[in-house]
This record gives C-alpha cells, sequence and structure tokens, in this order.
C-alpha cells in the first residue's frame, strides 16, 4: 500500500511535469530510460562474468566435454539396456502366448486320454468286483477243505498213537 501510494504521487508528478513543461520531460525521460538500458547491459554483461567464472572454477572445457561424453555413453548403454529387456520381455510374452496355444490344442487329447483311463479304471473295478465273489468262494473252499485234512491228520495221529500202545502192552 506504501509502495502503490509512492508510485501514485510519482506518476502524478511526472504528468504534472509533462504538462507544464514537455520538452525537458521527455528529454529527462530519454536520459533516464538510456540510463536504465545501460545499467542493465552492464548488469547483465556482469552476470556472463560471474557465469564464466563459475564454469571455470568448475572445470575447463575439455573436462565439461568429457563429463558430458561419459554421460552421453551412459545413456546409450541405457538405452541398449532398455531395448534388451524390451526384447526379452516380448519373446517372454511370445513364449506364454505358444504356450497357451499349445495347451489348448493339447486340452482335447488330454481329455480323451482321462476318459479312456477312467473307462480303464471302471472296467478293471468291475473285474475287480466280479473276482471278490470267486476269491471269497475259493478262500471257504480252501478253509474247509484245510480243516478236514486237519481233522483227518488229527485222526491219523491218534490212531498211530493208539497203535503204538496198544502194540506195546500186547508185547508186555
Amino acid at each position: 500500500m506504501v509502495i502503490e501510494s509512492i508510485s501514485f504521487k510519482i506518476v502524478d508528478a511526472y504528468f504534472k511535469l509533462f504538462k507544464s513543461h514537455r520538452f525537458v520531460t521527455a528529454l529527462i525521460t530519454i536520459v533516464g530510460l538510456g540510463v536504465a538500458l545501460t545499467a542493465f547491459l552492464e548488469a547483465r554483461k556482469n552476470l556472463s562474468e560471474v557465469d564464466e567464472a563459475l564454469r571455470v572454477r568448475n572445470g575447463t572445457y575439455a573436462e565439461q566435454m568429457e563429463s558430458l561424453q561419459t554421460v552421453e555413453s551412459s545413456l546409450k548403454d541405457l538405452t541398449k539396456f532398455v531395448v534388451n529387456e524390451r526384447q526379452k520381455l516380448h519373446d517372454s510374452q511370445q513364449l506364454l502366448d505358444d504356450l497357451k496355444h499349445e495347451g489348448e490344442v493339447l486340452k482335447p487329447v488330454v481329455e480323451a486320454d482321462r476318459r479312456a483311463v477312467e473307462s480303464l479304471l471302471e472296467l478293471q473295478n468291475s473285474r475287480a468286483a466280479g473276482n471278490l465273489s470267486k476269491e471269497r468262494w475259493i478262500g471257504f473252499g480252501l478253509g474247509v477243505l484245510s480243516s478236514v485234512l486237519a481233522s483227518i491228520l488229527v485222526a491219523a495221529v491218534r490212531l498211530a498213537f493208539n497203535y503204538r500202545r496198544r502194540t506195546a502192552k500186547a508185547k508186555t
């Protein structure tokens, strides 16, 4: 607010002076603009000199060129790396697509084989169920036969034992 009021006062005074003394005011304005332009150009020159001094302090042009070439080489290496990785990713995607296609092609074959295996297992189970009753009858028959043979063997041993005892009593 203070700056605005000062600016308004200066502009107001300038216009009052311009109305009363046009030639002098125009001449002073031109001289003032010349001084301001000269000061601006001198400041710009000083900034360029400061920039150059900083550049010299940070290294020579040759060092900066070498540094820039190193950065350029690194960027080229990075670009090569990115291109290689992109190609690897593309190859992986292609392989994945090929495997998916091969899976789709082999799926009917696998399903057919699965049905064949299931029908073979079913046939084996039905045969096993039929053989189960045969096995039980054979087991039952062998059990009866072994009981009969055991009974005959026990009877033969008793007869032989009794026969020896009688012959031994008869000799005495």
